[in-house]
């Protein structure tokens, strides 16, 4: 299998690391060692700072032109600056991607924002809701949903700071939290014969 991850700078693994490797390159790690599956290929089409219509209106050039036969997105962190008025936009282009991945024969993998730290003013009123409107879309979609956002919250009721490099960028730390996630739910997934 070809898996194909894209969204912003938390998928690309831009700066935020520290120099360790990203949630999709764990992710590789784990499905072609760990699982046992050497002939399956991993690509990142992420860029930083990009929105839902971003990736959308690049979708040949960065999704069908390698064929995948699954694709994992994971956006919304920056969507979320443009609060209430943006979500329908959003919505819409994350639908869109989603069903185009799925027209083209490729199993998609809705993967929610990340939580926020206070820090992300801009952020924080919001990202809960984009990460809704993620759960939604993979809903409708019938996509795999791993949901960052509720894992994350869900623990001392807020994002744990230690997972973080910023208010809003993971840290080598978050990015294994993430890769840990995204494996068990696509484990469960391989066993149930959808990958």
């Amino acid at each position: 299998m070809l898996w194909l991850f894209t969204g912003d700078s938390i998928t690309q693994g831009a700066e935020h690391t520290g120099g360790a490797r990203s949630y999709p390159q764990l992710f590789e790690e784990w499905i072609r060692y760990e699982r046992g599956r050497p002939h399956d290929f991993v690509v990142n089409t992420a860029i930083s700072g990009n929105f839902a219509e971003d990736l959308l209106a690049e979708y040949e050039e960065r999704v069908a032109r390698f064929r995948p036969d699954a694709v994992a997105v994971m956006l919304g962190t920056n969507d979320a600056v443009r609060g209430v008025a943006g979500q329908g936009a959003y919505r819409r282009a994350l639908d869109e991607v989603v069903g185009r991945a799925t027209r083209g024969g490729a199993r998609a993998i809705v993967l929610t924002p990340p939580g926020v730290t206070p820090g992300a003013t801009t952020r924080v009123p919001y990202v809960a809701a984009y990460a809704q409107a993620a759960r939604d879309v993979a809903k409708r979609t019938k996509a795999t949903l791993v949901d960052i956002f509720a894992d994350w919250t869900d623990r001392d009721g807020g994002t744990p700071r230690a997972w973080m490099d910023d208010a809003f960028h993971p840290n080598a730390r978050g990015h294994r939290e993430i890769a840990r996630l995204l494996a068990a739910r696509i484990d469960d997934a391989i066993v149930k014969g959808l990958f």
